[in-house]
């Protein structure tokens, strides 16, 4: 099953969160104290990897979309960053790695774009052959909330962006979503996004999610031949009691 386009993305992502960092301290701290090099999964434009790039940590990205890639390049010499053999157009559900990973991470809920099991188990067994014995990986998506969906089912959620660094003092960004149900018993949802500059509309797009839940994820790291592991709430690694935390998985080689 084909992945979405996201190359129709590639600039609106970059202004919708450049301003998010919640998790970067939480994968740059991981990524520092892996003993070997490090892999991102579906590293987009680069918001994650090119701050381990930063920090001196030898990691790799990779990112099913050429346009993402092509910006994370251009953002990457902007910065002064070489990140030849560092990052490329390719596929988390069948790595092709030259040497193994010590630590493989999948942020920001990348995991959820793989809309079908067979895709699903597809990248975790991917991942598990280019770990290093002994290596992980981290993953990280929200905990799906049957109450959140019926509040919002069908109705925009109008948020702001927190912006940073170059973003002109005049942008006054806005964006609409719109969650519905593709396939209720599958468990996808649909996302139409839309990307307002004042009353001027930036982009516009729909994209899906799997919703994944506990154990099901369970279910999936032991037929993908993983037998260890931790699930945390949130990214400094408390208990998982409910939705309104983030699932934080540490799966184990």
């Amino acid at each position: 099953m084909p992945l979405p386009d996201y190359d129709a993305q590639h600039l609106s992502y970059d202004l919708i969160y450049r301003g998010y960092s919640e998790d970067l301290p939480f994968y740059l701290s991981e990524a520092k104290k892996a003993k070997g090099p490090v892999l991102e999964a579906g590293c987009g434009t680069g918001r994650i990897l090119l701050a381990l790039l930063e920090a001196n940590v030898d990691a790799y990205g990779i990112d099913v979309s050429p346009k993402m890639i092509a910006r994370l390049k251009k953002k990457a010499s902007e910065k002064g960053l070489d990140v030849k053999g560092r990052a490329k157009v390719a596929d988390m559900r069948n790595l092709k790695a030259k040497s193994k990973y010590s630590l493989i991470i999948a942020p920001f809920r990348v995991f959820l774009h793989l809309i079908s099991q067979k895709d699903q188990l597809s990248a975790l067994r991917s991942m598990r052959r280019a770990l290093r014995k002994g290596g992980k990986a981290i993953l990280n998506f929200f905990l799906p909330s049957a109450s959140f969906i019926a509040k919002n089912y069908g109705k925009k959620m109008i948020w702001r962006p927190a912006l940073q660094g170059k973003a002109p003092a005049n942008l006054k960004l806005r964006v609409e979503d719109a969650i519905a149900y593709e396939s209720e018993p599958d468990q996808i949802i649909r996302i139409r996004q839309s990307v307002f500059s004042g009353k001027r509309k930036l982009a516009e797009y729909s994209f899906r999610l799997a919703l994944v839940y506990k154990r099901e994820f369970e279910l999936l790291l032991r037929l993908a031949g993983f037998s260890k592991w931790k699930v945390y709430g949130g990214f400094k690694k408390g208990k998982l009691a409910s939705s309104k935390q983030e699932m934080v998985w540490e799966v184990f080689k």
